[in-house]
């Protein structure tokens, strides 16, 4: 389990490594640093989980803050798609499961995770019954 200070500290700044973490899932994405180092387009990724701005596009730090109840059902997906491409790139490692949000102290998904994971299954029944 990670604490949001480790993650914090881990912005790619002063030779530290670059972590993010996409719905209280952590990876290294140091080999990826130009993308999500100091100054890049995603710098806003970097050290934190900021989940609701890899489908929102609002990078700044209030966007990446907002609650994800607050996302259209479409969106939903999106995040998912986000979680997916870290876990499974050939170069970003998953480093542990942050606690706060998503996560409790002993890595035991949390009610928030739990209602969003509730949503996105609804939302892929939903599409699954319209494409028939």
């Amino acid at each position: 389990v990670v604490t949001q200070e480790e993650l914090s500290s881990k912005t790619g700044e002063n030779g530290s490594p670059t972590w993010l973490s996409v719905l209280g899932e952590v990876y290294d994405v140091t080999p990826g640093s130009g993308h999500y180092g100091s100054g890049s387009s995603y710098s806003i990724f970097a050290g934190k989980d900021s989940t609701a701005s890899f489908v929102t596009g609002d990078f700044s730090e209030e966007g990446g803050k907002a609650s994800l109840d607050d996302l259209p059902t479409n969106q939903l997906g999106g995040i998912e798609s986000w979680r997916k491409f870290y876990a499974n790139h050939a170069k970003y490692t998953f480093v542990g499961v942050l606690e706060g949000k998503f996560y409790d102290k002993d890595g035991n998904p949390t009610n928030e995770l739990l209602k969003f994971q509730e949503r996105l299954s609804s939302a892929k029944k939903k599409r699954g019954e319209t494409k028939r």
